[in-house]
């Protein structure tokens, strides 16, 4: 709203009625375009962090190692002022916290421990909210958890942070631990960033699928060697995740079948090295063609497999198949190949 105040208490010209007008309407299309900018800009970093999560996996050999990683992530790619990850301990109902990064995190941490105990105040913050729905909690408005919230909240306030998503992590069927991220801005967190959010914390729960709490760090890959795709056992687990969000949140998953046909023979032909190469380069093709939540996963020699869990209908499948056929399958690209 603008307010213009005159001295003058005569009527004003329509002349300057409609100056005043045009001027308004000027700057609320400026201030949309501002708006949706910075709307662009969050969703571009929470794209790259969802992106680097999943590198991350393919390197992730032990919980403590994988969880700083993405606590990081979410600082350096996410933009986020403060992440960090608790474990829950089912029978004392604490949140330990065991990872973080952002540059007052440490003080942060030490403003008392998490819980989900109901029968204590903090138990009502949005930490034990999330642990006992399962589901992302988020506020837009730290300063309406100060009374509930116990001290981390309050702490976090005083010190300029105003929004805070808690997303749960899953070992199986339950719930192992939290993942926080606080924001400097108010009203930072909207659908959209929930859903992207809600893919990091998936991959996240995949991850303490193969690593168990307490297991001796391990050096299999859950990506594979050649193409850098998924493997088939990260795929089961990213689908049964998948599955489970989609059946909470009332949305559909799609999963499509991807084979090289005659690739034995050009193997038999041209030898191993060019079938290597083709394989490589169809994959880095599809990579460019998805969206950074969707997972292609290397299933067979010649098949893969593609991944779209959010919210993808008939017509986001066609699209993506359309782009496929018309980017990655071009017939002439591929035989220059050979």
């Amino acid at each position: 709203v603008m307010v213009f105040w005159s001295f003058n208490p005569r009527e004003q010209a329509r002349e300057t009625l409609e100056m005043f007008h045009a001027l308004g309407n000027q700057l609320g299309q400026y201030l949309e375009r501002q708006i949706q900018s910075a709307k662009v800009s969050r969703l571009t970093r929470l794209h790259a962090a969802v992106s680097a999560a999943n590198t991350a996996i393919a390197g992730a050999t032990s919980r403590q190692q994988f969880f700083q990683d993405i606590c990081r992530i979410a600082v350096d790619d996410g933009k986020f002022a403060i992440a960090w990850i608790g474990e829950y301990d089912a029978t004392t109902l604490e949140v330990k916290p065991v990872a973080y990064a952002g540059e007052e995190a440490e003080m942060l941490m030490g403003a008392g421990a998490a819980t989900a105990d109901t029968n204590l105040p903090r138990g009502h913050s949005l930490v034990g909210r999330a642990i006992r729905t399962g589901q992302v909690v988020y506020t837009n408005d730290l300063s309406a958890e100060a009374s509930t919230g116990g001290p981390r909240p309050v702490e976090a306030l005083r010190r300029g942070y105003h929004s805070l998503l808690v997303t749960p992590l899953f070992e199986g069927d339950k719930v192992a631990g939290t993942l926080s991220l606080f924001a400097k801005e108010a009203d930072f967190f909207t659908a959209d960033e929930v859903g992207l959010l809600n893919e990091l914390a998936r991959h996240v729960s995949v991850v303490l699928e193969h690593l168990p709490r307490g297991a001796a760090p391990v050096s299999h890959a859950l990506r594979d060697a050649l193409t850098g795709a998924a493997t088939r056992e990260l795929l089961e687990e990213l689908l049964r995740q998948a599955a489970a969000h989609a059946s909470r949140d009332e949305h559909t998953v799609a999963i499509a079948a991807i084979k090289l046909a005659n690739l034995n023979a050009i193997c038999d032909r041209l030898g191993r090295r060019t079938c290597d190469a083709l394989l490589q380069t169809v994959a880095m093709r599809i990579q460019k063609c998805i969206r950074k939540t969707d997972t292609l996963a290397r299933v067979y020699d010649s098949e893969f497999a593609l991944l779209l869990p959010l919210k993808s209908d008939a017509a986001m499948v066609s699209h993506v198949m359309s782009r496929l056929r018309s980017n990655v399958f071009d017939q002439d690209s591929l035989r220059a190949l050979l």
